[in-house]
């Protein structure tokens, strides 16, 4: 059952929103006409999904229970009812971070409707938060396996933000795809042999192609999971892809590359040349940079344009650490 907590001082409002939901067994309406009650409820972390509060209490101080709901619970949804028509009030509440203000007088199917979309609202948002978690702890298993790769998907998953936000590019669903992507890029080794994927020599081409049924894996355990979007899917199959059409597992080339794989591919070239590895030493910086130079920009394997803000971006935060280090 759901608990709408109601902060309303005018028996007849409160007796008409309770009555909305009387029918409705799913809901639970507590009703107090007094903000220190509803501040006293928060802090003792009782149950709460909605907020309904007039913004103008006698007392004066909805703002406050705003501020700590907010910062106690910050994917309870608030909905604000009042009788001004005040757009400074109303701004006022929305910087607050309320979300949603329904003005007086209103009808029982806005206010159900409202509630029905910010009860969507937080099952997404919980959704999301629990997809988080299992990503983390997938991506911890994988690096539990594999020693010598450890904090990999982590740092491939930071290269690749920045990168994002040094190429100018702004928006949320692709910025939480890079997330997710990179986070599970490798989550197909899971299903390779352990004595391929911790082996302490050079690969055998037999082993190599083992190795490279990673993608396809990764994409088989990942695509039907209804929480990780298309974008985030494309980064775990595609991030071996070439621009020239040498890549794997599907041999793409150029455009047909969607972008935000072709960033993550990038942050994944340069992270594995600088960790270490049992068969050989990890490159500095510069010998990485060099290396993805001459093996993969100016063979037309890696987004030229990209790599270039890559390596800026790199040296840039490099050279900026070396120099605060001597202030």
């Amino acid at each position: 059952m759901k608990t709408i907590l109601l902060l309303e001082d005018d028996e007849l409002v409160a007796s008409v929103v309770k009555s909305i939901f009387s029918k409705e067994k799913k809901y639970n309406v507590i009703h107090f006409s007094e903000t220190k009650n509803v501040l006293s409820h928060i802090e003792k972390q009782s149950p709460l999904d909605i907020l309904i509060l007039d913004y103008f209490i006698d007392d004066g101080t909805t703002e406050d229970v705003i501020k700590l709901l907010k910062s106690k619970k910050p994917q309870v949804s608030i909905i604000v009812i009042s009788g001004s028509i005040d757009d400074e009030i109303k701004k006022k509440c929305y910087d607050l971070g309320v979300n949603f203000y329904l003005q007086k007088p209103f009808t029982a199917w806005e206010l159900k409707g409202i509630i029905r979309n910010q009860f969507f609202s937080t099952e997404m948002y919980s959704n999301l938060e629990n997809a988080s978690s299992i990503i983390e702890a997938l991506s911890t298993a994988l690096d539990a396996r594999d020693s010598y790769t450890a904090g990999h998907s982590e740092r491939v998953k930071d290269f690749s933000l920045s990168l994002y936000d040094e190429l100018g590019f702004d928006d949320e669903e692709e910025k939480r795809a890079i997330y997710i992507g990179s986070m599970l890029h490798d989550i197909g080794k899971i299903g390779i042999k352990d004595e391929i994927l911790k082996s302490e020599r050079k690969l055998t081409d037999e082993e190599r192609l083992e190795i490279e049924k990673h993608p396809q894996f990764g994409y088989d355990i990942c695509h039907d999971i209804k929480s990780i979007q298309k974008g985030a899917i494309d980064i775990i199959h595609y991030h071996h892809e070439k621009i020239d059409g040498s890549g794997y597992p599907e041999g793409l080339k150029g455009e047909n590359i969607p972008i935000i794989v072709q960033i993550v591919t990038i942050s994944d070239i340069y992270d594995a040349l600088t960790s270490e590895r049992a068969y050989r030493s990890k490159n500095s910086i510069e010998e990485a940079l060099k290396r993805m130079q001459s093996e993969f920009a100016d063979e037309n394997k890696i987004n030229k344009h990209f790599f270039k803000a890559f390596a800026h971006m790199i040296l840039r935060k490099h050279y900026d650490k070396i120099m605060f280090e001597h202030i």
